[in-house]
Order: structure tokens, then sequence, then C-alpha cells
């Protein structure tokens, strides 16, 4: 006979949220650049009905919007059970307003999903067909990790200044720069990878030392940030155990690294 099941002695909501951090981003930028739903809504309230009709989507898409909307404290429901807007977004994303920052998010969606694109090209054009879905993959998994990463860094970055948001706008604007450098650093000409050079493992390499302590690196910091959640630590102590994570999972992902590539060396040697 099974053991009912307990509840958990920690809440993990931490976690979903900022899982769902980027996804956010994505509904907030469709409502402003592709349906002007502040600027409909602007115009007279509307039921999720009569919206649902206005923007031409389906109701399971209606409805994760505007809830979602309504999460981040721009959409509300009056009195009538309409859905109205909220007075920073009355002021801040309605088209033509004075202070309008709609431009902006529209500016930064497009330079975003440009660059995405081509990452996503780049990673197919260079590595043989077998080798993209691992690339890809493991490119976003370092991604979500960097986005749990600075949402934790910000905090204490924004603790130690005393709320200045300059080094956090620093960081941003030039983090895509920065990107830029490091690929044609790595890879100056972007010359596709033939399936001979995948295939000849050497035992030891830069490229193992680098792609392994990547990977060590990435779950590193991810079992940190765990570790901190479970702990329920937060601000500084959070950012010390991912610091921690990562260092630890950088060595030990170099070390496996090392370890099996020389593995696979010694059987070729054999084959050969």
């Amino acid at each position: 006979m099974t053991q009912p099941l307990k509840a958990p002695k920690t809440d993990p909501t931490p976690i979903f949220e900022l899982f769902r951090g980027s996804y956010a981003s994505d509904l907030l930028t469709a409502a402003v650049t592709h349906f002007d739903l502040f600027g409909r809504l602007a115009k007279q309230p509307r039921t999720l009905t009569e919206l649902q009709s206005d923007l031409g989507i389906a109701e399971r898409p209606s409805i994760v919007l505007t809830t979602a909307l309504q999460a981040m404290q721009l959409l509300f429901k009056n009195d009538a059970g309409q859905l109205d807007l909220t007075d920073i977004a009355r002021e801040h994303l309605v088209r033509g307003g004075d202070f309008d920052v709609g431009n902006y998010l529209s500016l930064a969606a497009a330079a975003h999903q440009g660059w995405s694109a081509n990452i996503f090209t780049t990673a197919s054009d260079m590595f043989p067909r077998r080798a993209v879905g691992s690339v890809v993959g493991l490119g976003g998994m370092a991604g979500a990790m960097g986005g749990a990463t600075m949402a934790v860094a910000t905090g204490y970055i924004l603790d130690r200044t005393g709320g200045n948001y300059m080094v956090m706008f620093i960081v941003a604007g030039s983090a895509y720069l920065l990107a830029l450098v490091i690929i044609h650093a790595l890879a100056p000409s972007l010359a596709p990878i033939n399936e001979e050079d995948v295939a000849a493992v050497r035992a030891f390499s830069v490229g193992s030392l680098v792609g392994f302590g990547f990977v060590g690196f990435v779950l590193g910091t991810f079992g940190g940030w765990v570790t901190g959640l479970l702990l329920r630590v937060a601000g500084q102590k959070l950012l010390a155990y991912m610091t921690a994570g990562a260092g630890i999972g950088a060595l030990v992902g170099a070390g496996c690294g090392v370890l099996i590539c020389t593995v696979l060396a010694m059987r070729a040697k054999r084959h050969a």
C-alpha cells in the first residue's frame, strides 16, 4: 500500500516565476506591437469575449494574454466586469501618448528577434545536422540559466547601489556586442564544421576543456540556484551559492571532458 504524499517543506513558486519570466516579455511585446491591445482598450473597455473577437484570436490565447497582463498590473476588471487599463498602462502603453514607451519595446523586440534568428541560423549553418539539436539545446539551457543568474545578480546590485539601475542598463546594452565579439573570436570566418572534424577525437584539446567546462558551468549554476532556493536563501547568499556551483561545475566538467575524450581517443586507436 502506497503512503500518502506529504506536502513539500518549501514552496516551488520562485522556480516557476523565473521560468515564466521570458514568456511574460513575449506576451507584453505581442500586446503592444502586434495587437495594439492597450490602444483598443483606451478607446473603450471590453469584455474578454469582445476583446477576443476584436483581436481575432481564439479563446485560449486571449485568456492567457489577458491573465498575464492582469498579473503584470497593466489590466484590471472594472465594476462592469470589463477589461480596462491601469494608470501605468494608460500613460505609457497607449500609442501617441506623451510618455508612450511602445516604440522602444517594438525596437528592442525587433532587434532581439533579428539577433535570435541569426543565432539559430548560425548553429544550423556551422554544425553538422546531427549536432544542431545538441548545440541549440545547450545554448537554450545556458540562456535560461543566464536569465536566472541575472535576476539574482540584479537584486544584489540594486541592494548595493541603493536602487541605481545604471549598472544593469550598461550590462544590458553591451551584452549583444560582447556576444558578437565572443562569436567572432571563437569562429572568425564562421566556416562550417565537417563531419570529419567532429569525428576526430583527441585525448586533450582546448575545445574539450572549454566545451565540457561550459556544460559544467551551466549545470553547476543551476545546481547552486536550486540548492539556494531549497535552503530558502536570497540576494547575496543565493548569488554566492550560484557562483560556487558555477566554479565547481566548470572544474568538474573540464575534468570529465578530458577523461571522456581520453577514453574515446584510446578506443579510436584500437579500432584504427
